[in-house]
């Protein structure tokens, strides 16, 4: 069992070592100026605010997905499924471009949204449809295992 510590040794070095180069080489009074300037307050401020309406509408919209899949085999299951899996092994950079293509002022739906004077690009609801794209994955993975892991029939009962 002595052996999987170095592997595990190695990984945490290498998840701590930026946030230890920041806290050496960053002096802690500029350190705590940019934390409290008011750029830095606003990303915070952005993060929590489309964080919270992502998970909100994540959960609205990706529970009754994952029970779907979980419950109803068949080929639209089946689809959904792995069409739920696409975002999770896309590079960054192509689900970047696939969103810009889709929501970008000349894209499919970013087009229309134009012309009737809405724009998404660039925008806190550009951000928010990003974090749903990449984080709806993985929810409604767990979510799917949660119900499958449910006695079926608790599900059948009710």
């Amino acid at each position: 069992m002595a052996y999987i510590y170095l592997p595990i040794s190695i990984l945490i070095f290498f998840l701590l070592i930026p946030f230890i180069s920041l806290i050496i080489k960053t002096p802690l009074n500029i350190m705590v100026a940019e934390i409290t300037s008011s750029p830095a307050i606003n990303a915070l401020l952005l993060s929590i605010i489309s964080s919270s309406v992502t998970v909100v509408i994540t959960f609205l919209f990706g529970t009754p997905l994952a029970y779907y899949i979980a419950f109803k085999k068949g080929k639209i299951s089946t689809f959904a499924e792995y069409l739920v899996d696409i975002p999770a092994v896309l590079p960054p950079a192509v689900a970047g471009i696939a969103l810009l293509m889709a929501f970008g002022r000349e894209g499919i739906i970013g087009k229309f949204l134009s012309s009737i004077g809405i724009q998404i690009s660039f925008t806190v609801i550009a951000v928010i449809l990003a974090q749903i794209f990449i984080s709806s994955t993985y929810y409604i993975k767990v979510a799917y295992s949660s119900f499958m892991s449910v006695d079926r029939t608790i599900w059948e009962e009710s």
